[in-house]
């Protein structure tokens, strides 16, 4: 099940409390640099803290929500298959997790059963009668091509 976080379950409150905050750093310095810093420099040194917060609350705001704002998923994915029909049998192409040599194929009673690396297993149904003639595995992608039986 893949559930999907909305904005608007947490930038509310989120945004009250980076405004609140945003706003007494604010006056904290423009505070401490008025005490210390007179004239002049004290207002221009205000002014660069008070521009760099916001720049820095914006990106903050920016990767918050970028980072809920993505899909969250509860369940493994399920594999990309593509199913190529070929005059004289099938190919069968899909993602496998690895390692190469917890790769396994099976062909029993026009099911297909695939294994693989983190607890991977996929069965798919077949609607003839084959046998496997190759299978490959490069990079993560597994090839099966059967062949039809008469």
């Amino acid at each position: 099940m893949i559930q999907k976080a909305t904005s608007s379950d947490n930038s509310g409150w989120f945004n009250y409390i980076v405004i609140l905050v945003s706003l007494i750093v604010v006056g904290i310095i423009v505070i401490f640099l008025a005490r210390f810093q007179r004239g002049i420099i004290g207002v221009v040194l205000s002014i660069v803290s008070a521009v760099l917060l916001i720049y820095w609350v914006r990106e903050l705001k920016k990767n918050v929500t970028t980072t809920f704002g993505q899909q969250v998923s509860s369940a493994p994915k399920d594999p990309l298959v593509d199913i190529i029909k070929r005059a004289d049998g099938l190919t069968i192409v899909l993602e496998v997790p690895g390692p190469e040599d917890k790769v396994k194929t099976r062909l029993k009673n026009d099911v297909l059963e695939i294994t693989g690396g983190q607890n991977f297993k996929k069965t798919i149904d077949l609607d003839l009668q084959a046998s496997i003639e190759s299978t490959t595995y490069v990079n993560g992608i597994l090839t099966v091509k059967l062949s039809k039986l008469s």
